[in-house]
């Protein structure tokens, strides 16, 4: 049995053992292999942009004696994928910026049965903004820290296959909205621990950074506390405090 991290095996339990998941970025089919060694999918389609990754997977695959449950693509993003081809679609291990331009281009070949299971590495905020401007509604959020980094995976699905959803929907606190597309209105809600871990460390650096951006007098240093100070006070908020 393959061994995968931590976050693998968090995206995998995501899917629910779903009939047919397309990995998207796959790699060195890591996940593919899971998810048919554990009985998660009855089929994988691992797909990536490169010619190398793929070959590495194919030998994977075989190595482990799972090639009659994965099929290998060269696709950029979902190009190569048929409407309602998978029921789940994972995307993990790039940026977020990457993530929204393969959601955007592929947009058409996701409808609103499809279960969409993202990590982005960068740009959570920005990301989680894209999504609920584009039609996408967050169903979970799941956090958690592996080798000293920090992870978060979104379970989403589109709304509906042409309409846009509103911008995002919360209560009027301005800090409430910045710390939920921040820190995740679910991750918040549930308390999480990861969560809390992860705040408490950005609090300390922004208390430190604060600290010393007292000293000076430029119009820069000012502007730099009161952003400072909506960050310390966003992540209170997340915090419930």
């Amino acid at each position: 049995m393959i061994e995968i991290s931590k976050r693998l095996e968090m995206i995998a339990s995501c899917t629910d053992r779903g009939r047919t998941v397309a990995d998207i970025g796959t790699d060195h089919a890591y996940l593919p292999i899971y998810l048919i060694q554990n009985n998660l999918a009855e089929h994988v389609i691992a797909m990536d942009v490169n010619k190398g990754p793929l070959e590495k997977a194919e030998k994977n695959i075989r190595a482990a004696g799972v090639s009659h449950g994965i099929e290998l693509r060269m696709s950029d993003g979902l190009s190569k994928l048929a409407k309602d081809e998978a029921d789940v679609i994972t995307i993990s291990g790039m940026g977020g910026r990457l993530m929204e331009r393969i959601l955007t281009d592929g947009r058409s070949r996701i409808s609103s049965k499809t279960k969409l299971i993202l990590s982005p590495q960068s740009e959570l905020m920005h990301f989680r903004e894209y999504l609920l401007r584009n039609g996408f509604v967050i169903d979970d959020e799941k956090m958690l820290k592996e080798d000293g980094k920090y992870y978060v995976i979104i379970v989403c699905h589109l709304k509906s296959d042409t309409a846009f959803a509103p911008a995002h929907e919360s209560c009027g606190d301005v800090t409430a909205q910045y710390a939920e597309l921040k820190y995740g209105k679910m991750l918040i809600e549930r308390k999480d621990s990861v969560l809390k871990e992860y705040i408490a460390s950005e609090l300390e650096v922004f208390k430190k950074l604060r600290g010393k951006l007292e000293a000076g007098t430029s119009a820069n240093a000012k502007e730099r506390i009161s952003q400072i100070d909506k960050e310390i006070k966003a992540a209170l908020y997340a915090l419930g405090k």
